[in-house]
Parts: structure tokens; sequence; C-alpha cells
């Protein structure tokens, strides 16, 4: 007689069983300002990608989904605004369905800057230093929460895809 083993399963909802970590993207040339900021993120829970200038920031934000993503404005290879004006182009035909939040950040700004950098796809902004009490309040923006619900949204269904995709395969292992 041939035995049917049922596919192992989780009583605990998908929520449980996986704690999506958040993730942030900081793009700053400054060390001391990339440090700072990052351990800033990871003491509020985040994972934090450093990008040393805006070509890598555009890169990384092409790659991967990020709760939140901090950009300064002035940097060498590409400055902040024209990362964020060519993410937001990319973002319009690859990416449609999700607007990464992004926040300008700089020690020098005029108004002028900063509301072309609205212009240009930037969600908020930010002078430096950007303190902890600032990321705090930051994240805690409905805007932000919006962001944070949606991910977990998503990371959800690829969860649930996954753990299906799993049970079918090590289903059709049975019937061999």
């Amino acid at each position: 007689q041939e035995q049917v083993s049922e596919p192992v399963t989780s009583t605990k909802p998908i929520e449980e069983v996986v704690e999506r970590k958040r993730k942030a993207l900081v793009i700053e040339d400054s060390a001391i300002v990339l440090k700072m900021l990052t351990r800033s993120l990871t003491k509020l829970g985040f994972e934090v990608t450093q990008a040393e200038n805006g070509l890598e920031g555009l890169n990384e934000l092409k790659t991967s989904l990020f709760d939140l993503t901090l950009c300064d404005f002035l940097m060498p290879v590409m400055d902040g605004l024209d990362c964020i004006q060519q993410y937001r182009e990319w973002e319009k035909t690859h990416r449609s369905w999700f607007t990464q939040r992004i926040i300008g950040i700089s020690a020098h700004a005029c108004k002028a800057d900063v509301d072309k950098g609205m212009q240009l796809g930037m969600n908020d902004y930010k002078d430096k230093p950007v303190t902890l009490k600032d990321l705090e309040a930051l994240i805690n923006t409905e805007e932000q929460q919006t962001v944070f619900k949606m991910l977990d949204k998503i990371e959800e269904h690829e969860v649930g895809t996954f753990n299906a995709s799993i049970a079918f395969n090590y289903g059709d292992l049975n019937d061999e």
C-alpha cells in the first residue's frame, strides 16, 4: 500500500511566520553622514543599504524595493536630483504599480532646489543634520505607514506564492 505524505504546513498565519524586515536606502557621499544615518535607521529596525553617489543609488532603486530612501542633493558622479529624475522616469514604465518613497536631504539646498526636487519626484525634504527624532517623525507619517503596509502585502503575497509552489511541487514528488 502506497503512503502519500501531506505537505508540511504551519498553523501560524504567514505574517507570524515571516516578519518582514524594513529596508532603507541611504544615498549619501559623506562617510560621516552615511554612518550616522545608517546607525539611526538600524536603531529604528531598518536593514540599510548604502550608496555613495546618485548612480549607485539609481542602480539600487532599480533592483530593490525600499520602505524609505534618503537621497542627498549634491554628490559626485550623479547628483541626487538627477538620480530622482531618472528613477521616476524608469519607475513609470518598469514599476508603475509602486511609488518608491524618496526623501531629499541636504545641508545647502535653497527653496528653489527643494521645489525642483519636489517637482522631479521627491516625496519630502529634510535639512541636514537628519536626527533620530526627524527619522522617527518621517516613519510615523501616514504616507510612510501606507508604504509599509503595501510592502507587507507584497511580501505576504510572495511568501504565500512561494509556500503554495513548495506544497504543489512536494505533492508532485509524491505522485511518482
